[in-house]
Parts: C-alpha cells; sequence; structure tokens
C-alpha cells in the first residue's frame, strides 16, 4: 500500500487510480499499446445460520491489472494488489517481458486497437450503501430470525454491503489514450428458512444498488411463508408438465440461453446456433435473423439502463439478443471482431440482461392451469449436450401441485431435463417484468469482467407447456 493512500479509504478515489495509471506508464514506453485497469473493493457483510449469527466481515482489496500488445502473438498480462512505486514499475517490467516472448519470430508489429472505454454516470451508487456498516447488519439478524424462532423453523441468510471502484487506461496504435472512472454499490439480502425435520424450505433474496430499496423483514417473511406452504410434501409420479415458473426459476433458463450467445462457436460449426455450411460463401452460416424461440420472448442488454445497474464498460451500445423470437445478436470478443469486420459488442461477457414481459399476473397464471406445478427455483443446472443446450437441474426451495386453477398441496422435488431453446419454444404464458437476485460473489468479475453488479437481471415468470421432470428426488 503507498504510503499516500489514506488505510481508511474502503475504495481508491479517481485521483488514487489517475496516479497509479501514470506511475505504470513511466516505466513503458510512450507508443506502447497497454490497457490498464485499477480496481478496489469493500465488502460488508454479516451470515447467521440456526437462527444465530455466525459472522460478521469488513474486507478491502485492490487489483492492478496490466495488459501490455505489440501486435502479433497473444498479450503481455499481469496482476497486483500492491500500489507502491516498486510494484507498479515491476508489473510494467513483467508486461513488456510476456509480450516479448510471446511475438511470433520475425514477425513486426501490426499495431493494437485496445477496448473504448464509457462508464455509465447514471444511478448505480448509493451513499447508504456505501456507509452501511457491520453493526447494523447485525442488529438487523435478530429482527429477521425473530418469526422463525417463534414459529419452531431454522433461519439462515446474510446481508452484505458491497462497492467496487474502477480506473481504466487504453491506448491504440494510433496513440489515441481513454481514460475513465466509475464506481458502484450492491446490497444484497438472502434468506432461507427450513423446518427443523428437513421436510421443507423456503428462500427469497433481493438485490439493488440503494440498500434502501431492500425489505429485508419482508424478505424473511416471505421465505418463511414458503417454508409453510412446503409443509409435508406428497411424492407424484415424473413427466411432462405444464410448469409455471417464478422469476427466479425462469432467470435461471434465461441466463443459460444469453449465456450461450457466441459468435465464434456459432462460425465454427458447434452449438445451436450454427446452421450449415454455405459453399457459395465458402463458410458455415448462423442462424441470425431466424426465429428461435416464442415471438414473446425479446431480450436486450442496455449498459445505461438504471433498472440494471451496470457500469457500461467496454460495450456502449444497446445489445439486443432476441427481438420477438428472432436471433438479432451473436456475441464477438473484444479481439475476435475487428478480424471478421463485425461488430465489437463484447455481449457474450455480459451477463446482465432484460427479459419483456407480458400482462400476465401469477395469479391468473394459477387460475387458467388445470394440471401443473409451480416451481419456486431451479439450482445445480449442468449440461448434457452443448450442441442441443440440454440441461439436467433440481427444482427447490418450494414445489406445488397446480389443480383446476388453485394450489392444492406441496410435492417433493424432481429433477428437471430440459434445453431452454425447447422450454422457450413451448411458451404458454408470460408475466411481469421484475427484477431478480442475482448476487455475482467474485469481486473482479463482478466489476471488471461482466459489470454486472446490482439488480442485473430483470425477467418475467412464464407458463411452459410439457416442461420435463424426469425423477424425483429426497432434496429440498
Amino acid at each position: 500500500m503507498n504510503k499516500s493512500q489514506n488505510l481508511s479509504d474502503k475504495l481508491l478515489s479517481e485521483s488514487d487510480g489517475q496516479r497509479i495509471v501514470k506511475s505504470i506508464l513511466k516505466h513503458m514506453p510512450p507508443d506502447a499499446f497497454v490497457d490498464i485497469s485499477v480496481m478496489s473493493f469493500w465488502t460488508s457483510g454479516s451470515r447467521w445460520a440456526r437462527n444465530k449469527a455466525t459472522m460478521t466481515s469488513d474486507h478491502r482489496d485492490i487489483i492492478v491489472r496490466v495488459e501490455r500488445n505489440r501486435g502479433l502473438g497473444r498479450p503481455g498480462l499481469a496482476h497486483t494488489n500492491q500500489i507502491d512505486e516498486e510494484s507498479l514499475k515491476g508489473i510494467a517490467e513483467i508486461t513488456d517481458y510476456y509480450a516479448r516472448i510471446n511475438q511470433p519470430l520475425g514477425e513486426p508489429s501490426t499495431g493494437y486497437s485496445p477496448r473504448q472505454y464509457a462508464l455509465n454516470t447514471g444511478p448505480v451508487w448509493s451513499e447508504k450503501t456505501y456507509n452501511r456498516n457491520p453493526k447494523e447488519n447485525s442488529e438487523l439478524i435478530s429482527s429477521l430470525t425473530r418469526e422463525s424462532i417463534k414459529r419452531d423453523f431454522i433461519s439462515a441468510g446474510y446481508l452484505e454491503s458491497y462497492a467496487g471502484s474502477l480506473t481504466v487506461f487504453g491506448r491504440d496504435k494510433w496513440g489515441f489514450e481513454s481514460t475513465r472512472f466509475g464506481k458502484l454499490t450492491q446490497a444484497q439480502c438472502s434468506v432461507t428458512v427450513r423446518a427443523k425435520n428437513g421436510s421443507a424450505s423456503g428462500w427469497a433474496g433481493e438485490s439493488s444498488y440503494e440498500i434502501d430499496h431492500l425489505n429485508e423483514l419482508d424478505i424473511a417473511s416471505k421465505a418463511l411463508e414458503k417454508c409453510i406452504a412446503s409443509l409435508d410434501p406428497v411424492r407424484i409420479e415424473p413427466g411432462r408438465y405444464t410448469a409455471i415458473l417464478e422469476p427466479s426459476a425462469s432467470a435461471s433458463m434465461f441466463k443459460l440461453l444469453v449465456s450461450s450467445l457466441g459468435r465464434i462457436a456459432a462460425e465454427q460449426g458447434r452449438g445451436p446456433y450454427a446452421l450449415g455450411y454455405d459453399q457459395s460463401l465458402n463458410r458455415i452460416r448462423t442462424k441470425l435473423g431466424l426465429k428461435i424461440v416464442d415471438d414473446r420472448i425479446s431480450i436486450s442488454h442496455d449498459p445505461f439502463d438504471s433498472r440494471l445497474g451496470t457500469l457500461a464498460y467496454p460495450a456502449v451500445e444497446k445489445i439486443q439478443y432476441i427481438n420477438k423470437g428472432i436471433l438479432t445478436t451473436l456475441a464477438n470478443y473484444y479481439h475476435h471482431a475487428p478480424n471478421e469486420l463485425v461488430e465489437d459488442n463484447v455481449s457474450l461477457m455480459r451477463k446482465s440482461f432484460r427479459v419483456e414481459g407480458g400482462g400476465i399476473s401469477m395469479d391468473e397464471m394459477i387460475s387458467s392451469t388445470k394440471r401443473g406445478l409451480l416451481v419456486s427455483r431451479i439450482s445445480s443446472l449442468e449440461s448434457l449436450d452443448p450442441q442441443s443446450m440440454l440441461y439436467t437441474g433440481l427444482t427447490r426451495d418450494g414445489l406445488w401441485l397446480i389443480e383446476n386453477g388453485v394450489i392444492s398441496k406441496p410435492v417433493r422435488n424432481f429433477r428437471i431435463t430440459e434445453s431452454p431453446l425447447f422450454v422457450f419454444n413451448n411458451v404458454d404464458q408470460v408475466g411481469e417484468t421484475v427484477p431478480v437476485f442475482n448476487p455475482i460473489n467474485d469481486r473482479e468479475t463482478l466489476l471488471y469482467q461482466n459489470q454486472n453488479a446490482i439488480a442485473s437481471i430483470s425477467v418475467p415468470p412464464v407458463k411452459i407447456n410439457d416442461f420435463s421432470f424426469t425423477s424425483t428426488v429426497d432434496a429440498i
């Protein structure tokens, strides 16, 4: 830690980031093609289990990332968490060394265009979130567990406040330099309530950049209500049922769909979006421009949408993944896009998204269902077949049988075997879009790679025909 850095500061300021960048550049040639990221993080959290507080923490960290490119070959890349002058000189020398040894022998440097930066200045920062202290969280835990104790249930969960700052610098082959600074906050609360005999479980959670947007007592109440509603589940036969996926469950399927939208795999003939080889074009065609899901499904990422709360970096344009069922975007990585003469949207690295909803309420979905299952959450998803995007996973934290338009009884959990492409081609109804709990706990991924953090996914509940529940499982 540099002596000039105040140890009481939770984050590096904009001037701190600029000073670190200048210190690194002093030890590099003035025409070097370089990307520099200076990240700082602060997390304060409290956890509880079995109705008792178990941990309170206050964690701070710094990551300085330097990438140096000489044109051809892989770039030199190094990280450090030390910001004294000697360490910054060392990381500059290390990246230069690796950039040189990665340069193909005898090959001239062709130049390098780093990513361009534009950081969101919208509502992604909250002073109240930043100023939340562990003592406040600890005092709140007793209120969150009181009703569970009274009803003789077991409560567990966590409260967490997060903040991060980011300074980014890039210099391209024409000498153009770009420096940006941004910061964000995130507050999140997750509560699980279980029966003492292990027969039932309920969960609720929320996340937002603004801690005042969270109603922790309401979250705890919802988790308890779901647990009570899940008591004494019955076993029913597996099969294909009409399924109503609550927002947390539908988000799991939508995340699989969005994360699969890669251009490189499709152009190499891999995955579900490769169409076939076109002899006239002498290349593999993709399904861009074709309908791949129900026409009520539209998915986009808008980096300046305050409802998502992201730092708009490095992509600065709105990305429309799917428009009324039609595939409109396949993602490129920044180093692939210039070679293919296509847009550098970096959308595969941006997991925050919004799914446009319909006007159907959950009550209307249930009342219009003759026989089906209401799914609270889906977990433990694992790939079975990448080509068809077939996955298997488990329902959890509440599964209920619907008969003749009403919820009749809780049922044992199922293993599911489904593809999001199959699921979203069997849509019956689409509900209203709401933000869902989707924390990303890896700090560097949160701030640097995806910038997804706060209420980063907004999806509707969906009613699906012929959802595949393949076997019962003894799990809650």
